[in-house]
């Protein structure tokens, strides 16, 4: 909920008014849902954010399919909603939601059998996800080699991607110039987030138990398993609960790049394998947060939207009575959509086009990458998976429709033969 109120200082900003720290917040996200903030509370935010990801699937599909066919797209996305993690994700005011729908941006913008309105949208949207979350900028980084070598106009594929990423690099590079009057990719009062991860791993610590010399050696409550303890626990590291010191506070940000390569030649093999072991945690990871009531949230709700408060403290969220069986269904959807995958994939092997194959490659590709990107540098988090998985039962569903179009029309076929 941070990112609605991180719009004033930035709008105070423009105005010509000093700005004290951003922190990590991002800019470009926060504008987007200032003005809507103040047209009615969070569900203006809301239905943004499903609007945007019903247009996406309606392009997808139509490309999939091949023809535009509105009441079985809205099958889907009804599908989708109850028995995915897609309503689950849109519903959040928070950059998440854009991750899952980046894929498909890319996939449109690299086809060649998406509209030019089709194109010019997905590349618009990209953008605005690569400027939302530093994580969806990495991950559309990783995916430009991908769509490459998926797509048959390589070339066409490698300028798409980069006409967006690093028109993202420089919008963030400028914007935060003016902000900070240095440029900067990110907010400069961020936590150190790799510190915490590299301490969580237990690298850091027995680096440190060698190179003593590093500021945060001296605060040995940090030596946690947890990032996020190590974060926003008591005395951690984090901007609103950071360690009394401020003085060691800025050291321990600025000794982080020197603490990061120190970490990582004392013992690479070791870093290799917690990082390795944190990338395959993530990726069986999926699981929506039923219960999110916590003082911090309590407090954002009063702060931004004083006169629901009452109506968000008796939800059944926020009450921690939604039934754990929800979390289930969307993990039994995951699974039974894979297994629908491996079976359609193995009877229809020599009739998969070449479409099908960019698609499933793209998806699973942004599955594993996005896994590595936020559990190697964050950590192993239901929330960070949750927001892609649903797009592995996007594609059942797509692919299942298309079979039974096929058939349909194979069964017609046999009949007028007959007949």
């Amino acid at each position: 909920m941070n990112y609605v109120v991180s719009g004033d200082p930035i709008v105070a900003a423009l105005l010509g008014q000093p700005i004290g720290s951003y922190g990590t917040r991002s800019v470009f996200f926060s504008l987007s849902l200032y003005p809507l903030h103040y047209f009615g509370g969070p569900w203006p935010i809301i239905l943004m954010q499903a609007l945007l990801g019903s247009w996406t699937l309606r392009a997808s599909l139509r490309l999939l399919w091949g023809e535009d066919r509105p009441r079985e797209t809205l099958g889907v996305i009804l599908v989708l909603s109850a028995l995915s993690s897609l309503s689950w994700t849109v519903s959040l005011i928070m950059p998440d939601y854009l991750c899952g729908l980046m894929t498909l941006w890319i996939f449109l913008l690299c086809s060649e059998r998406s509209s030019r309105t089709e194109k010019f949208l997905s590349a618009a949207f990209t953008w605005y996800a690569a400027v939302s979350h530093a994580s969806h900028l990495a991950l559309l980084l990783a995916l430009i080699p991908v769509s490459a070598i998926l797509f048959p106009q390589r070339k066409s594929a490698i300028l798409s991607t980069l006409s967006v990423a690093m028109p993202a690099i420089l919008s963030l590079l400028v914007f935060h110039g003016f902000l900070y009057g240095r440029p900067l990719l990110f907010g400069p009062e961020g936590p150190p987030f790799l510190t915490a991860r590299l301490l969580a791993d237990g690298t850091g610590v027995r680096m440190l138990e060698k190179n003593g010399h590093f500021t945060v050696a001296r605060y040995d409550h940090l030596f946690s398993s947890d990032s996020d303890e190590i974060l926003w626990g008591p005395g951690g590291l984090g901007e609103d609960v950071r360690i009394q010191n401020f003085e060691d506070w800025k050291a321990i940000k600025a000794e982080e790049r020197q603490f990061v390569l120190s970490t990582l030649r004392h013992d690479p093999l070791l870093q290799l394998r917690r990082s390795l072991n944190n990338w395959w945690r993530q990726c069986l990871k999926v699981n929506v947060e039923l219960s999110r009531g916590s003082p911090y949230i309590e407090k954002e709700v009063k702060r931004l939207w004083p006169d629901r408060q009452d109506s968000y403290f008796n939800s059944l969220q926020n009450t921690a009575k939604l039934p754990p069986s929800l979390r289930q269904l969307h993990q039994l959807s995951l699974v039974l959509s894979l297994l629908w995958l491996f079976v359609l994939g193995i009877r229809y092997r020599n009739q998969i086009g070449a479409r099908w194959v960019q698609f499933g490659v793209l998806v699973g590709s942004s599955y594993f990458i996005n896994a590595a990107i936020t559990g190697i540098l964050s950590k192993p988090a239901g929330r960070y998976q949750t927001r892609i998985a649903w797009l592995i039962c996007f594609t059942a569903l797509a692919v299942g429709y298309r079979v039974f179009l096929e058939g349909k029309s194979v069964s017609k076929s046999v009949h007028v033969v007959r007949s």
